[in-house]
């Protein structure tokens, strides 16, 4: 089994995560979601032209900070900030529940995009226990999104 890929995770993931931090701490969120959108998108084409692969990371990060820059587009208040986080979770939850009902399990995906899945012959990755524990968890994960967003959703009523 491959070690976790923190040079996707830093560049995917953590380096948009602090843009947008760095600005909305100064009172620029919306400078900031744009920019680490903006991170997000070139981390995402240069990947797939130079590099031919993906950087899941950044395919996970880009929808969160659109949402960002949607959100504080539309209101204008970064009050709002917990609401697209709501969303976020709320629309996360549901794409890991249509992966399922698609027949393609996102967290499976997101294990073979990241180099984490063992190697195993055709036959062990066609067994319907595999199968099974891919569904469950994506179910789980996908559950687990989806109420919290609704219980976000819920607390700003």
């Amino acid at each position: 089994m491959k070690t976790i890929p923190w040079k996707q995770f830093i560049i995917g993931a953590i380096i948009p995560v602090a843009i947008y931090a760095c600005f909305h701490h100064y009172g620029y969120a919306l400078l900031g979601a744009m920019l680490a959108a903006g991170w997000g998108l070139i981390v995402v084409v240069v990947n797939h032209l130079f590099a031919k692969k993906a950087n899941f990371f950044a395919y996970l990060a880009l929808p969160f900070a659109l949402i960002e820059v949607v959100v504080l587009l539309v209101t204008r208040s970064p009050a709002f900030f917990l609401a697209s986080t709501a969303i976020n979770h709320a629309l996360w939850g549901l794409v890991f529940l249509g992966s399922v009902l698609i027949g393609r399990p996102l967290t499976l995906i997101m294990t073979e995009a990241m180099g984490m899945l063992p190697d195993m012959s055709e036959e062990h990755k066609q067994a319907p226990a595999f199968r099974n524990f891919w569904v469950y968890l994506t179910l789980l994960w996908g559950l687990a999104d989806f109420i919290t967003g609704l219980v976000l959703i819920a607390s700003q009523l």
